[in-house]
C-alpha cells in the first residue's frame, strides 16, 4: 500500500469516519506489513500527545482556565481537518502545552506543600524522577524505573510497578503508566481511580487487575477480582466492561481481543530481593525454580523426556546432568519478549565425549522468524582455531560469539547481558567467561545491521518457551548441550560488570 494511502485510512480512523470497508483495509495491511505498523503506532502516539496537549487531560488545568486560554479541542467529527490543519494544530498544540506547563509549575509549587504519598522501593532498583525524597511521591512527580519494583500506596489504592517504568503521579485518583508492568488492588474508598497508558485508559470499580504497558507489543489488561472498565485511546476507541477471572489485549485499530489471563505475570508485593529466576537444582524437588520473578511461583518444569532429572555434583550442590537431548529441562515459561534488557548467567562443564559442537545452554523465543525472533546462550565452534567459544545468538544467523575456549572437563561461569536496543549494535551485547569481559570477535560473529530491529518474538506458534539443555529449535534438532550445568540465572535487567562477579561469587 502506498504511504499516502495508508496516511489517509490512518486519518480516516483518528476523525471517526472509517467505513467498514476501510477498516478491513487497514486492519489487512497492518497484518501483513511491519513497517505499516510501526508508521501507525508512530502516527496513533503522536496523535495521542496532540489530543493530550489539546485537551489537558495530563496537566491540572481546570475547565475555566482550557477557556481563558482559548485551546482548540479536537472532535472526532471533524471533517475538514486537512495536513496544514493539522501542522496548525501542533503548533498550537505546542504553545499550549508550553503555557500550561508554566501554569502548572505555579499549581504544583501550592500542591508540593503535600506531604504526598510512600513509596517504597525493592533492593536493587535503579530509578530517577523529579520526587524531592526517595520515600514520597507528590502529585506532578515522574518516576522511571530502569529496573527493579516500586510499591506505591495511594488513596484507597495500593499499586506495585515492575520496570522498565515511566509513571506519571497526575492526582489522588489518577496515574500515568506510560511504560511498565503494574498490579493495583483497590478498596471501596479509591473506586473510579484511574490508569492511563498510551494506548488504554482503565477506570476501576473497586477491583484488582493488572495492566501491562508495553512500547513494543499492546497493552493488556487482567481483572482478577471485581470489574473494570477499559476503553482504547486511538483509533475506534472501543470501550468494554471487564469482570473477574477475564482478559483483553488492544488490537492496532482499538479493538479489544480477548487473551489468556495471567497472574503469574505481576508481583502482588514488594519482593525481598530483585526479581529473577533461579534454577540451582538443588533441594528435594531439584527441578523447582527459585526467585522473585512472578513467574516462578507457577512455573512448571520438566526434562524433555518427562523424567525428573538426572543430577551430578556441581559447582554448590547438585549440577543438571545433559547426556541425551531427553535429559534437557522445558518449562512452561514463554521467556522475556521483545527488546527488554536481560542477563543469563550460568555455570557449565562440557562433556569431552562429545566434541565441539553447536550447543544450546538455555534458549527460548521462536526459530522460524527472521532475523531476530529467539534468545539463546550457546557454545559453537571457532572457524579459526576449532575450539569450543561462547556465542549469544539473538534469530536466525544472528550471533554475537567470543574467542575465548571452553575448556573441555572444567567448570566455567558463562554470562551474556543483552541492554536492550537503546544502544548501537556494537555494545547491546556482552559476554563473560569466568567474571571477565570477553571480546566479541567480530570475524566470528554475523551482527545486525544499525538499522536492524532485534526482537525476541514470545507470541507465536513456533515459540518454544524456556528450556536448560538445549537450543530454541524445532523438536527434530534440539541441539542439546552435553555436560552439566548449574547455577542457572535469568534476570529482567543488564547486570553490570561488578555484579555479574558478585553472581559467579555467590555461586561458588
Amino acid at each position: 500500500m502506498k504511504k499516502r494511502d495508508l496516511e489517509q485510512l490512518i486519518q480516516n480512523m483518528v476523525d471517526g469516519e472509517a467505513t467498514a470497508d476501510e477498516v478491513a483495509r487497514l486492519e489487512a495491511e497492518l497484518k501483513g506489513s511491519a513497517a505499516s505498523r510501526e508508521f501507525y503506532r508512530r502516527s496513533m502516539r503522536v496523535e495521542l500527545l496532540l489530543h493530550e496537549a489539546l485537551q489537558c487531560q495530563v496537566l491540572p488545568a481546570t475547565p475555566e482556565l482550557r477557556e481563558r486560554l482559548e485551546l482548540p479541542s479536537l472532535r472526532a467529527g471533524d471533517k475538514s481537518r486537512s495536513r496544514r490543519q493539522l501542522m496548525l494544530h501542533s503548533a498550537m498544540a505546542a504553545a499550549a502545552l508550553l503555557l500550561l506547563s508554566f501554569v502548572a509549575m505555579h499549581w504544583f509549587s501550592r500542591a508540593g506543600k503535600e506531604a504526598g504519598v510512600p513509596v517504597t522501593f525493592s533492593p536493587g532498583t535503579s530509578w530517577s524522577g523529579s520526587m524531592e525524597q526517595a520515600s514520597r511521591m507528590k502529585f506532578g512527580d515522574s518516576l522511571t524505573i530502569e529496573f527493579g519494583v516500586a510499591r506505591i500506596e495511594l488513596p484507597g489504592v495500593l499499586a506495585i510497578i515492575e520496570g522498565p517504568a515511566e509513571i506519571n503521579l497526575t492526582g489522588p485518583g489518577l496515574l500515568e503508566l506510560r511504560e511498565g508492568k503494574g498490579w493495583f488492588r483497590v478498596s471501596e474508598a479509591g473506586q473510579g481511580f484511574r490508569v492511563l497508558t498510551p494506548s488504554v485508559e482503565v477506570v476501576d470499580h473497586g477491583t484488582e487487575f493488572g495492566l501491562v504497558a508495553d512500547p513494543n507489543d499492546a497493552d493488556e489488561v487482567h481483572v482478577f477480582d471485581g470489574r473494570v472498565h477499559c476503553s482504547a485511546r486511538f483509533a475506534l476507541k472501543e470501550g468494554q466492561d471487564l469482570r473477574e477471572g477475564a482478559a483483553l489485549r488492544v488490537s492496532p485499530v482499538g479493538r479489544w481481543i480477548d487473551t489468556e489471563l495471567s497472574e503469574q505475570r505481576f508481583l502482588t508485593s514488594l519482593p525481598s530481593d530483585l526479581p529473577g529466576i533461579h534454577f540451582s537444582f538443588d533441594g528435594p524437588q531439584p527441578m523447582t525454580p527459585e526467585g522473585s520473578y512472578p513467574a516462578v511461583e507457577n512455573m512448571q518444569a520438566a526434562t524433555r523426556g518427562g523424567g525428573g532429572g538426572t543430577f551430578t555434583r556441581g559447582v554448590r550442590g547438585k549440577a543438571l546432568s545433559v547426556q541425551d537431548p531427553e535429559d534437557a529441562v522445558r518449562t512452561d515459561w514463554p521467556g522475556i519478549g521483545g527488546a527488554k534488557p536481560r542477563t543469563i548467567a550460568c555455570w557449565i562443564r562440557p562433556d569431552a565425549a562429545h566434541g565441539v559442537q553447536l550447543a544450546g545452554i538455555v534458549s527460548w523465543g521462536t526459530p522460524s522468524t527472521r532475523p531476530s525472533g529467539r534468545c539463546q546462550i550457546m557454545t559453537s565452534k571457532s572457524r579459526k582455531t576449532g575450539q569450543r567459544v561462547l556465542r549469544f545468538s539473538l534469530g536466525h544467523n544472528l550471533h554475537f560469539s567470543g574467542a575465548t575456549e571452553l575448556a573441555a572437563g572444567e567448570w566455567h561461569h558463562v554470562a551474556a547481558v543483552f541492554r536492550g536496543t537503546e544502544t548501537t549494535h556494537g555494545e547491546m551485547i556482552e559476554l563473560y567467561i569466568d567474571g571477565k569481559r570477553e571480546q566479541v570477535d567480530r570475524e566470528l560473529s554475523n551482527l545486525p545491521r544499525d538499522d536492524q530491529a532485534i526482537r525476541t518474538v514470545i507470541k507465536h506458534p513456533n515459540s518454544q518457551p524456556l528450556q536448560i539443555g538445549c537450543g530454541a529449535y524445532d523438536n527434530a534438532s534440539p541441539a542439546p548441550f552435553y555436560g552439566e550445568i548449574d547455577e542457572v540465572w535469568i534476570l529482567p535487567r543488564a547486570l553490570t560488570a561488578a555484579e555479574i562477579k558478585g553472581l559467579m561469587a555467590v555461586d561458588q
